[in-house]
C-alpha cells in the first residue's frame, strides 16, 4: 500500500507552494479598518424600492409590502424625522442615543444620532445624515438639522 503523504517526502520540493514555516509579519494580519455602511456611498445614502408595487425600504432582501425580491437601489436625500429615541449606555463612560428614523423616502431606519446629548433629542425632530468616525462598520449616524430643535 501507497501512502501519498509518504510518497510526496519522498518528491522533490515544489517552490510554487507557500513556505509555511516563515513566520509572517504581525503588521500582514492586522484587519483592516470598517469602510463603513454599504448603503453609504460618497456620502449619499441609498436605500432599494420594490419594481412591482414601489414600496421603499432599508436593508431589505423581500418587499416588506408584496414580498417581491425585484428590488432596484435609489439615493436618498439623507433628510428625515427622528420617531423613536432610546439612551444606550447608561452605566457606561458615554451614553449616546440611538433613534428609529422615518426618512422623507417613506422608510425607517436606525441609527446613531450625534452631536447632541441625548437628554436634548426629542421625536419629530429633523435630522440629516452625518459622518463619524466612531462608528462601527455598518452602523448609521445622523445630527440634527439645526441645534434650535435640541431641547
Amino acid at each position: 500500500m501507497i501512502h501519498p503523504v509518504i510518497d510526496s517526502l519522498d518528491a522533490p520540493l515544489n517552490h510554487d507552494t507557500p513556505d509555511w514555516t516563515t513566520p509572517v509579519e504581525p503588521a500582514a494580519t492586522e484587519p483592516l479598518p470598517p469602510e463603513g455602511p454599504a448603503e453609504v456611498k460618497d456620502g449619499t445614502l441609498h436605500f432599494q424600492r420594490c419594481c412591482w408595487c414601489n414600496t421603499p425600504s432599508f436593508r431589505r432582501l423581500l418587499c416588506p409590502t408584496c414580498g417581491c425580491t425585484d428590488m432596484a437601489g435609489e439615493p436618498s436625500t439623507g433628510r428625515g424625522v427622528i420617531r423613536r429615541v432610546t439612551v444606550v449606555g447608561r452605566n457606561a463612560d458615554e451614553p449616546h442615543a440611538l433613534a428609529v428614523i422615518a426618512m422623507n423616502e417613506g422608510f425607517r431606519l436606525r441609527a446613531r444620532i450625534i452631536g447632541t446629548p441625548p437628554e436634548h433629542l426629542h421625536q419629530g425632530a429633523p435630522v440629516r445624515l452625518a459622518t463619524y468616525a466612531g462608528l462601527r462598520s455598518q452602523e448609521l449616524a445622523f445630527q440634527l438639522c439645526d441645534a434650535s430643535y435640541a431641547r
